[in-house]
């Protein structure tokens, strides 16, 4: 045992490069402590002020904060790595880079914490910000340790579908990202997430201007690397007035029509969705890459 300083708002995090048990790549925890004193003192070291600053806000069956000093990490020396956290690895190679982003999930209390077990019940999560962004409890592995295997969202911030992060398992040649329902989890458990604000979707059942500030949920016109939504459920035509970009279209409701007077809107994921929707394109070209 020996004393660890921690500043506030910090946190420390031990790491170790050696073999492990055959077939697990890595391992991680929060850390362990002893603490003595009275008891608002106790309170603050253990709860690090989150939630009214108890025990039993982070800690026990009423926990619904974490608030560890930090934590360790071991990784397997024995795997053929992918050192190189800029390029995506080869077929033969494990990520080391999406392995030490789940274990260090696991640090911040995925899988570990009173309060993601709190939130468990019949191998399903139920947290409030978990099942808003699944649609539902999130299934579980059966030990509560992790998302169960299959798990998929989308890339927290980015939009492309993956398996979720703190699903069991990484396949050779696999880098996986942060996804939503990853960063829900930890909302859940207590972290304070910056979610992104919501794409810039179509709000003039009118239809209009694709280039009217006014048209957008966003109340400016959308950037060339916004993607873009249109839910109204309406019949009606979005105008174009100059040439326009944009990552990724979803329709998921109504019917469409781009007028787009003789100049081209690039989109490079175009998504349909729902039985009933509908899109027209007028008047000279639209170029996308992946149509859904």
């Amino acid at each position: 045992f020996r004393r660890v300083s921690c500043e506030a708002c910090g946190l420390r995090m031990h790491f170790r490069f050696g073999s492990i048990d055959s077939n697990v790549l890595g391992q991680a925890g929060p850390g362990g402590y002893s603490v003595r004193g009275s008891t608002s003192w106790v309170n603050n070291a253990i709860s690090r002020g989150e939630g009214s600053g108890t025990i039993d806000d982070v800690q026990g069956s009423t926990a619904t904060e974490f608030a560890p000093w930090g934590g360790s990490m071991s990784v397997d020396s024995d795997t053929n790595w992918n050192l190189d956290y800029t390029v995506d690895p080869a077929g033969n190679e494990i990520d080391l880079y999406t392995v030490i982003r789940h274990e260090i999930s696991h640090v911040l209390g995925m899988g570990l914490a009173d309060s993601w077990d709190n939130l468990i019940s019949n191998n399903q999560f139920g947290g409030t910000a978990a099942v808003a962004e699944y649609g539902s409890p999130v299934p579980t592995t059966a030990d509560g340790g992790h998302w169960a295997s299959g798990t998929t969202s989308t890339v927290f911030a980015v939009g492309d579908s993956q398996d979720a992060l703190m699903t069991p398992t990484v396949a050779w040649g696999n880098r996986k990202y942060l996804t939503d329902i990853d960063a829900a989890g930890l909302d859940d458990i207590g972290w304070d997430i910056n979610y992104p604000p919501p794409p810039p979707s179509w709000i003039q059942a009118a239809g209009g201007l694709f280039s009217t500030e006014s048209n957008w949920s966003i109340g400016t016109k959308p950037l060339p690397t916004d993607p873009v939504e249109f839910h109204l459920a309406n019949t009606y035509t979005v105008t174009f007035d100059a040439n326009e970009t944009s990552p990724s279209v979803l329709i998921d409701a109504g019917t469409v029509s781009f007028d787009l007077a003789s100049h081209t809107y690039t989109v490079e994921n175009l998504t349909l969705s729902g039985s009933s929707t509908d899109l027209n394109i007028a008047n000279q070209h639209m170029m996308s890459g992946r149509v859904q």
